[in-house]
């Protein structure tokens, strides 16, 4: 059993990670092409969730207080 050297650079750990970013690199655009319609779904719904928390941003330099009072507080312990 080869045990390795405290001390001693390996390589197979740079070519393992290389091979890895070109394997991901070739099935980027595979990848992308199914995000933009996953994303394009779920936009409406995304809106929907993000739309109290817009408005509360929105307002922060207008009012001391946001208008959710849960957001307030989390915002002004930064």
């Amino acid at each position: 059993m080869h045990l390795p050297q405290i001390g001693v650079k390996h390589e197979v750990g740079h070519h393992t990670s290389a091979l890895a970013l070109r394997v991901g690199l070739a099935f980027a655009p595979l990848i992308l092409g199914w995000l933009r319609p996953i994303g394009l779904a779920f936009a409406p719904l995304i809106f929907l969730i993000a739309a109290p928390y817009r408005a509360c941003i929105r307002s922060a330099h207008l009012f001391d207080r946001c208008a959710l009072s849960g957001l307030h507080s989390l915002r002004s312990s930064f």
